[in-house]
């Protein structure tokens, strides 16, 4: 696992001086998720990447599936792998300046100020578009629950305003995000992995436990091999369930052994792997073409375990809304707010303005929501335009900068390999994106 990716640059794995790691405590305010102490242990960093990695994309594992069929899962394969070799590189890259600490540093190191203005733009708006995937993911499992649930109001004009189904549950469960968002130390926030990792393992198991189940059963009926018209978006479900690549830095910066940090890597990305490909057989088996575009919505509510599924569904967003929609927040009022250090700044009208923007942004986000509820093409948007992005694109394009990889001055396997994977993550970029807005124009 330590050996070198291709080829070897004379540079010792991970070897960081005591005095680099006392810079790493003071990371910058470019961290997309809360640091974490450079003493954290092997297990707890694994812990840390498997919550990165499993998302809200193990629920629409099922529906790419059935959108492309039963070959899909190689290309499935192919993703992984490709994305823990980027993992890899990124990793390469902090390891040429100890000064580099999160993602967006790599891309100042390489492209200078534009590189890391672009990649944080990307991170952030990738981070924007998962939150408005988390209240989409919310109000249809609500509905779900609650399919009868409505509120009605008439004003003392007569004008009777009614809000019921998805629509009411999108508003209520932003109301019920905001006051997390409020806050600013979301520090405690960032050590839930454990539970969220178990979280994930629990709606794999159940179901299962449905699967298999008298009740429903599982039934072979007439499902695909190869369908090349729905591969373009389940391509970018395949690519939103490894996109975790911004929080690998901190990963790593976090690391007490970052030698073992490649041994991590790859225990994360077999274990989640797994888990996914788990769960699109079980849940197609189960509904074939019928299935949805979260499987929890196929699940019979009657049963004990679908309302374990379903309850850990909504528990998720509520613990990770926050976290994810936060450092948005942050980079807004960076942007738009004074800093402590200009004249025009007051600590009240500071947190005034605060409470202002980050109502705002998770109003924006419900808004967002509302307009376009379609959980599986949000996904794969996302997939599609942001994760390639930030995921293959980018840390492909640092590390040829950075260690000057070009094949036409030097055509090596290395350089040509790198130049492929670039090549087909633009061409993937541009085919799922139009795919995705094409059916989220067509549902419209």
């Amino acid at each position: 696992m330590d050996a070198p990716l291709l080829h070897s640059n004379g540079q010792s794995e991970g070897n960081v001086s005591a005095e680099d790691l006392e810079k790493d405590i003071g990371c910058q305010g470019d961290d997309i998720l809360p640091s974490f102490t450079n003493e954290t242990s092997t297990l707890m960093t694994c812990l840390n990447g498997l919550n990165a990695l499993f998302g809200i994309g193990l629920l629409s594992m099922p529906y790419a599936l059935s959108e492309a069929g039963w070959l899909s899962l190689v290309p499935f394969l192919a993703i992984a792998v490709l994305c823990y070799y980027t993992g890899l590189l990124l990793k390469r890259c902090m390891d040429k300046d100890p000064n580099i600490n999160t993602y967006p540093d790599v891309g100042e190191y390489a492209f200078g100020r534009k590189g890391k203005v672009t990649i944080s733009v990307i991170m952030h708006l990738e981070l924007y578009l998962v939150s408005v995937g988390f209240l989409i993911l919310e109000a249809a499992n609500l509905d779900k629950l609650f399919p009868n649930a409505k509120f009605e109001w008439k004003s003392p004009v007569g004008v009777v305003f009614e809000l019921k189904g998805k629509s009411l549950f999108t508003i209520l469960s932003a109301f019920c995000f905001l006051p997390s968002v409020w806050l600013k130390n979301m520090g405690s926030l960032g050590y839930v992995s454990a539970g969220g990792v178990f979280a994930s393992f629990v709606m794999v198991c159940s179901v299962i436990w449905i699967g298999l189940s008298e009740s429903v059963g599982i039934e072979l009926v007439d499902m695909k091999v190869l369908d090349m018209a729905g591969l373009s978006s389940a391509m970018g479900l395949y690519f939103f369930c490894f996109c975790g690549h911004a929080v690998f830095p901190s990963l790593y910066t976090s690391m007490k052994y970052k030698h073992r940090f490649n041994f991590v890597l790859s225990i994360c990305f077999f274990i989640c792997s797994f888990n996914y490909i788990v769960m699109a057989i079980v849940g197609y088996l189960l509904y074939g073409d019928q299935v949805k575009s979260q499987i929890t919505l196929n699940l019979p509510v009657e049963y004990f375990s679908t309302k374990v599924v379903i309850y850990t569904v909504l528990l998720n967003p509520l613990t990770r809304f926050a976290l994810i929609l936060s450092p948005v927040a942050t980079f807004i009022e960076d942007k738009l707010l004074p800093s402590p250090s200009s004249s025009s700044w007051h600590p009240r009208r500071h947190r005034f303005s605060s409470f202002v923007v980050r109502s705002l942004l998770v109003m924006s986000t419900a808004v967002v929501a509302l307009s376009i509820p379609f959980f599986a093409h949000v996904v794969s948007l996302i997939g599609s335009f942001m994760s390639i992005t930030a995921s293959v694109l980018f840390p492909c394009l640092c590390y040829m900068k950075i260690f000057r990889v070009n094949p036409r001055e030097n055509c090596t396997f290395e350089s040509l390999c790198l130049t492929a994977i670039v090549i087909g993550g633009i061409i993937a970029t541009c085919l799922g994106t139009y795919t995705s807005f094409r059916d989220i124009f067509g549902k419209l």
